[in-house]
């Protein structure tokens, strides 16, 4: 049998019993044994190093290090906010991850310690935080890198080691762009884009239910809506997808004959400018 008992205390002794019975009811034996568990706020200074390398607003390059080769651990990269989340509920680092572990082992129909042995690593890593989070970074956000030795049965066999970097800043960005619908097709719309400088802009086209959805679960607040779409649909390589200065050019959709929305913002890691929506209709095929 395998038995996880939660919520113990940090770097404290506990003393386990098994009393045992025969097939008759009879007591037949006693078992016992005892067990600290991990301080997470005292580490060693050499089971692993950690360096964070290349920060930009929405990326850093992450290494872990273990002493240990052959020891497998967990890493990964929260923010301070979401950090103070974990302890705040769940009291460290490593049982709100384990939560989760257990959590997203059952929804993909995995045990534990089945699932663990696929997601655990060794030895040295180095990675885009977008590998990581499998999103951006937020631009002038402080973040930590961590880890710590976990075996495959969800055992702990080190402290949580981190290293805290952040993000670069966002300026905002006093560009005016302005965008016009010239013509309209099945599939999309030509549109003319003109810009006060050459700061960097996105325009998306959502279908307009679409795009009421989003403005209506951030209770009409745009740029949040914008930064909800974004995310959805460009992960971390919105900055892929951006333009500059005046423009012409052809916007495609997926749909004839639908309402859609032009949501157009200055974006240079994040949105730096009001955002503006113009609306089409595509025509029929």
């Amino acid at each position: 049998k395998f038995l996880r008992i939660p919520n113990f205390e940090a770097g404290t002794t506990y003393y386990i019993y098994a009393l045992m019975y025969d097939q008759d009811g009879v007591v037949a034996g006693l078992s016992k044994t005892s067990a600290t568990t991990l301080n997470t706020q005292q580490q060693a200074n050499d089971e692993f190093s950690i360096d964070v390398t290349d920060v930009t607003k929405t990326t850093a390059t992450v290494s872990f290090t273990p002493k240990d080769n052959a020891m497998t651990y967990y890493y990964f990269v929260v923010s301070e906010a979401d950090r103070a989340k974990m302890i705040e509920k769940y009291g460290d680092i490593q049982t709100a991850d384990l939560e989760y572990l257990q959590y997203t082992a059952e929804q993909a129909d995995y045990g534990l310690s089945e699932y663990l042995s696929y997601i655990l690593v060794s030895g040295p890593k180095t990675k885009d935080t977008r590998d990581i989070i499998q999103s951006n970074l937020e631009p002038g956000t402080k973040y930590y890198a961590y880890c710590y030795g976990m075996n495959n049965d969800g055992s702990f066999t080190t402290g949580v080691y981190e290293k805290e970097f952040t993000t670069e800043a966002v300026a905002p960005s006093n560009n005016v762009i302005s965008c016009e619908v010239v013509k309209t097709y099945a599939d999309g719309c030509d549109v003319k884009v003109t810009t006060t400088n050459d700061d960097p802009y996105m325009i998306d086209a959502q279908p307009k239910e679409v795009w009421e959805n989003f403005l209506s679960a951030a209770n009409g607040d745009k740029t949040l809506a914008a930064k909800q779409i974004l995310s959805r649909s460009y992960g971390g390589y919105a900055d892929n997808y951006t333009k500059k200065g005046n423009q012409e050019y052809k916007v495609e959709v997926g749909s004839a004959d639908t309402d859609y929305v032009l949501i157009i913002y200055g974006f240079d890691a994040a949105i730096t400018t009001d955002v503006q929506t113009v609306e089409f209709r595509t025509l029929a095929k």
